[in-house]
């Protein structure tokens, strides 16, 4: 008895193996925890909150930070480069070229002309405070 075994569904227009042998290769891999989205944490202190981005193999000029009332906005684009663009060469696969958005909905409690933005190894991170009057005070009793 002989067992048989699909390695993958047969096409129904009949292509020859070896014209989508090498598909697979050249396909994106996606591990577990992956995303084309920056992965951000968000940490609240009782001053202000703290956004880290991750960016990794850009540099601070691919990145725009912008806020438009309570919406922040975090963006990346790497441009392709001259030796990309050579006539020359054919590429069968190029990842050279990213773009990343992440949009996130702020609370009512930012002072957003406080913010403070640094960028450093691949991470971007945003001091984001609070209004003095959103911070908890404690009142002393006479």
């Amino acid at each position: 008895m002989t067992n048989t075994m699909t390695l993958r569904p047969m096409n129904k227009t009949a292509v020859p193996f070896w014209d989508t042998f090498f598909d697979d290769f050249f396909a994106p891999v996606e591990h577990a925890g992956s995303s084309r989205t920056p992965l951000t944490d968000i940490k609240e202190t009782p001053t202000e909150y703290v956004f880290e981005t991750e960016f990794p193999g850009f540099k601070e000029d691919e990145l725009e930070v912008k806020i438009d009332k309570n919406h922040l906005t975090l963006k990346a684009e790497k441009k392709a480069t001259e030796e990309q663009k050579d006539s020359k060469t054919h590429y069968i696969m190029s990842e050279r070229y990213e773009k990343f958005s992440r949009s996130f909905t702020l609370p009512d409690n930012v002072d957003s002309e406080k913010i403070k933005a640094t960028f450093e190894n691949g991470l971007l991170k945003l001091e984001v405070p609070k209004m003095e009057k959103a911070m908890p005070k404690t009142i002393k009793i006479n």
